[in-house]
């Protein structure tokens, strides 16, 4: 019972997160006209080369928006059970990073097979 409990726990917390940050770019969403200047767009077409322009913005923020979202549940997974601050903190730190750079790695191959 308690493994059922704690799956349903982590969906609250994905959907609640994905909600969040969709709820974020709601309020960062270039207009029609202007370029895409958002810092997750400019990652994904500079670094990664995708051609962000070939994509809508809707799809694009909700792809990141889950990406986020599931960087944010494993790093609050991870660590919940570390007592210490200092070394919570430290951690988080350090996973955030790699983390990141892997979702938007992802997110870049997803959307280059897609392209294809």
């Amino acid at each position: 019972m308690t493994l059922f409990y704690e799956i349903i726990i982590y969906i609250i917390y994905f959907i609640t997160l994905f909600f969040i940050n969709k709820l974020f770019f709601w309020f960062k969403k270039p207009k029609k006209n202007k370029s895409y200047n958002l810092s997750e767009l400019i990652i994904l077409e500079k670094h990664f080369k995708v051609p962000v322009k070939n994509y809508s913005i809707d799809k694009l923020l909700n792809i990141i928006s889950l990406g986020n979202a599931f960087v944010f549940l494993i790093v609050i997974t991870l660590t919940q059970f570390i007592d210490n601050y200092i070394i919570r903190i430290t951690i988080i730190f350090m996973m955030l990073i790699p983390l990141i750079y892997l979702v938007y790695f992802l997110i870049g191959k997803y959307l280059g097979k897609r392209r294809s």
